[in-house]
């Protein structure tokens, strides 16, 4: 049972996160976004975002994983529960890293 607990928080402490980091990569450029800004937009601490993320960069691969359906523990797309899209990362020049991956 505490493993499920733990699960169920980390799920949620990542869609946190997620959800953090695509609100701010919305009103301004993903150049700006850094993991102080995530951290305080997402109301958690900086080692709590080290426990699943090493870099800005990590958000993003994750973000654009779920999008694009990579990820095998995640059947349903981050975007659906959030009213966007895959258009929205293709409309959205503040992704353009988002084409290293």
């Amino acid at each position: 049972m505490k493993k499920r607990k733990n699960e169920r928080h980390t799920l949620y402490t990542l869609s946190l996160i997620k959800d953090a980091f695509l609100k701010l990569v919305d009103e301004e450029s993903y150049s700006k976004v850094n993991i102080a800004r995530i951290c305080r937009e997402a109301g958690i601490t900086r080692s709590t975002f080290h426990v699943h993320y090493s870099s800005v960069t990590d958000v993003l691969n994750d973000v654009l994983n779920d999008a694009l359906l990579l990820t095998e523990t995640n059947p349903v797309p981050f975007f659906a529960g959030n009213g966007k899209s895959l258009d929205y990362l293709k409309s959205n020049e503040s992704l353009v890293p988002a084409c290293q991956l």
